[in-house]
C-alpha cells in the first residue's frame, strides 16, 4: 500500500484552511504543514486536525516548498497550496492508488484543476 506525505505551505490561511484539510484526512498518511510566520488563526487550525505546523522563514514558493518535500519520510508526496481544495473525485482517484499493493515506480500524476475567482469559475485567462 502506497503511504502518502502532504505538503502545505501556509501563511495566514485560515480563511480556507478547514476545507482544505478535511477531504485530505483519509489519504494522509503523513503531514508537512510549512508556516511562514501565520498571525490569524491557521496554527489553530492546523492543531485542531492534529498537525503540527513547521515554522520556515518564506524565501520563494519554491524553496519553501522544496523545504517541506525534504521534511517528508514516505515515497509518495502530493503538494498543495492552502487554497486548493480537492473534489471528490481527485479524492477517490488517490484512494485507489494508495489501495494498490505494489504502486509503480517512477510515476508522477496530474490534478485537474478548476480556478475560482470572486466565487465564479474561471473560463478563460486573458492578459489585461
Amino acid at each position: 500500500m502506497a503511504k502518502i506525505a502532504v505538503c502545505i505551505l501556509t501563511f495566514n490561511s485560515s480563511r480556507l484552511l478547514h476545507e482544505v484539510l478535511s477531504p485530505l484526512m483519509g489519504i494522509a498518511d503523513e503531514w508537512i504543514v510549512v508556516d511562514s510566520g501565520s498571525t490569524d488563526k491557521t496554527l489553530s487550525i492546523c492543531q485542531s486536525f492534529g498537525i503540527s505546523p513547521i515554522y520556515h522563514r518564506f524565501e520563494t514558493h519554491g524553496r519553501q516548498m522544496n523545504f517541506a518535500i525534504s521534511q517528508a519520510h514516505h515515497d509518495w508526496v502530493l503538494c498543495l497550496d492552502s487554497d486548493e481544495i480537492l473534489d471528490t473525485e481527485t479524492i477517490t482517484s488517490i484512494l485507489t492508488f494508495k489501495a494498490q499493493e505494489n504502486p509503480p515506480p517512477q510515476q508522477a500524476f496530474r490534478i485537474k484543476r478548476n480556478w475560482f475567482v470572486l466565487g465564479q469559475p474561471v473560463r478563460t485567462i486573458y492578459p489585461i
